[in-house]
């Protein structure tokens, strides 16, 4: 298994809790990759916020750098940025789907599980790693 350099963090705008950045954190801590945080958004500018993420960041000693970006759909711009910036793992937060959108369209999570190259973590709890148990780990 290759060490990991770089993290692919997704970042949610609308959610002001970022479970993927806190496990990015940890995971960075150790080590010592560098974070990419990526806004996925083509309506909005989110460069304060990821300005403000940034600087809290580095002042907390974490190499960082931001992008704002948008494709053709959320998991092929993830994929398009993991690629340019040669990230080994993807870091995301998961939400649930709307039941009724769920059972017409493939779900973006499982869309970037099936493509992304790299590794890729969803986070849908705070619940903390320590003391817990790791029931699968996949390496591709």
């Amino acid at each position: 298994m290759q060490a990991i350099r770089s993290i692919l963090v997704v970042i949610e705008p609308e959610h002001s809790e970022s479970l993927a950045l806190k496990r990015a954190k940890l995971i960075a801590k150790v080590t010592d990759a560098h974070l990419h945080l990526l806004v996925c958004d083509k309506q909005h500018e989110h460069s304060a916020l990821l300005s403000l993420l940034k600087e809290g960041l580095q002042e907390d000693g974490y190499s960082v750098t931001t992008e704002q970006a948008w494709n053709d759909s959320l998991h092929e711009t993830i994929i398009d940025v993991q690629q340019a910036e040669g990230c080994g793992l993807v870091i995301k937060q998961h939400f649930p789907d709307n039941p009724l959108k769920k059972a017409l369209l493939t779900p973006a999570d499982w869309k970037l599980l099936r493509y992304c190259p790299t590794p890729v973590l969803l986070v849908k709890t705070a619940t903390p790693w320590a003391g817990g148990v790791i029931l699968a780990a996949i390496d591709v």
